[in-house]
């Protein structure tokens, strides 16, 4: 803001400043060191290429996502309180700053919650907040581990202390991923002032409403077979979950705490240790527990190391239910069968979760029996439950699909929005990606994938 005069300045250290001083004192080697033994506690190689670097990159996104608490609100809002004169008039009106998009790692269960958020004040005195300061505001409380209804109140509270306005009020929308697979939207608001005015809330949430409304909040649809995601949400499921992280701990290398539950409680003492590298008290009031609830889901997501042998002997695994949406249609190449699943996996090189849609279309001759109920879901699963990425999973899964169904043609279209780009600051959370893999007669001709591609972008699925 260009007008009126400056209230006040600072000259704190950034946040920046702080990960890379963190670093150079040897934080940042601890921490790495935390990490390998989660790698290893999945039992994955972290010397193998494309999780060498993992430790370090997971370090960094540490710092980066506590990077909050070495911050302070005077830091953040430097000289940016103006006093314009026309706003000193009193006519009240409310200055709004909407769709801060923000990601944070919930204190509960250590995976990330994202969303935006709404702020909205009436200046007293003709004192107004440089805009861009609003949001760095929002981000400084986002990086640290939060709740949504804390990050609620500390950013009205913080408003309140520094801005002094007549009133302030913020909503904040939100995904959680411990929600489970349909990853509702979760709101939470806080007001104060004359803000909590029946009248002046409705003003605040009809100027919300009165514009161009946003982009939406990715779509996540993330996994009908999202166990991971369901694994710290609580509610009956523990037992299961249990079981299924001592099943995973199976394939620890015995050079751990030994096989089984030993291996666990040897990952979740290196969360601990994270947690107390980024400055946190493991064991304070919402913090406890939350090392064995991360490891759990973490050991839950990545039991597709146990199914390695489906992709050679495909079939059907015990307890996976047919819940692929299908469609059929004839062709002049054959009989064109189609696929929509839903899945969940683990971004190798962040260790953060990533979620979509996989497309599966594959051309098989007019006598070819149709595929027995499961084995999509069961491929899938093998493949996407693992330290993994998008392009490789992609990959692995037309080939399986291929290699089972003895097709003509398979085609494979993979989309998922990914944690490691919203958890990491890039501003545009709707984005998602897009990966395609081709087997048989589409591989080589091009003019056939663009047809068929068209056929996979028009199907209705039941």
């Amino acid at each position: 803001m260009g007008a009126g005069s400056c209230l006040s300045s600072s000259s704190e250290v950034s946040a920046e400043d702080r990960i890379s001083e963190v670093c150079e004192e040897g934080s940042s080697e601890r921490l790495q060191d935390a990490v390998r033994i989660l790698i290893q506690g999945l039992g994955e190689d972290v010397k193998r290429e494309g999780l060498r670097d993992t430790p370090k990159r997971v370090a960094k996104a540490w710092l980066d996502a506590s990077a909050g608490y070495h911050q302070s609100v005077k830091s953040v809002l430097g000289g940016a309180l103006f006093h314009e004169p026309l706003v000193d008039t009193g006519c009240g009106g409310v200055v709004i700053v909407r769709d801060i998009e923000f990601a944070s790692t919930s204190e509960t269960n250590l995976l990330p919650f994202y969303g935006r958020c709404h702020i909205g004040y009436v200046p007293s005195q003709g004192v107004v907040l440089g805009l861009s300061k609003v949001a760095r505001l929002a981000r400084m409380y986002a990086r640290r581990l939060q709740t949504q209804e804390r990050f609620t109140q500390e950013l009205l509270q913080a408003f309140e202390a520094h801005v002094h306005p007549q009133g302030c009020a913020v909503l904040v929308e939100a995904r959680h991923l411990s929600q489970g697979p349909t990853l509702p939207v979760h709101a939470s608001s806080a007001a104060s002032g004359c803000l909590r005015q029946d009248w002046r809330m409705q003003e605040f949430l009809t100027l919300l409403r009165l514009h161009a409304p946003a982009a939406p909040l990715p779509s996540a649809d993330c996994t009908r077979s999202g166990i991971a995601l369901q694994a710290v949400a609580g509610n009956g499921c523990e037992s299961a979950v249990e079981h299924m992280a001592r099943d995973a701990a199976a394939v620890c290398p015995s050079g751990l705490d030994g096989l089984g539950l030993p291996a666990q409680e040897h990952m979740e003492r290196a969360v601990e240790a994270i947690l107390c590298e980024i400055g946190e008290d493991p064991l304070r009031p919402g913090l406890l527990g939350s090392a064995t609830r991360y490891v759990r889901a973490l050991l839950a997501s990545t039991t597709g190391y146990k199914h390695r042998a489906v992709a050679a002997e495909p079939r059907a695994l015990p307890g996976i239910r047919d819940r692929v949406a299908f469609a059929c249609m004839p062709s002049t190449h054959g009989v064109v069968r189609l696929a929509s699943l839903q899945f969940a996996s683990q971004c190798e090189h962040h260790m953060l979760p990533f979620f979509g849609e996989a497309r599966v279309l594959f051309v098989t001759e007019p006598s070819a029996a149709p595929l027995a109920p499961g084995v999509l879901e069961a491929l899938l699963g093998s493949f996407s439950r693992r330290l993994q990425i998008q392009e490789r999973l992609t990959q692995e899964l037309v080939s399986a699909v291929h290699t089972v169904n003895g097709a003509v043609a398979t085609l494979v279209v993979c989309e998922a929005v990914h944690m490691c780009m919203v958890a990491r600051g890039v501003e545009k959370h709707a984005s998602s990606t897009v990966t395609c893999a081709a087997r048989g007669a589409c591989k080589a001709d091009g003019e056939l994938r663009t047809e068929l591609l068209k056929i996979l972008n028009s199907a209705s699925f039941h």
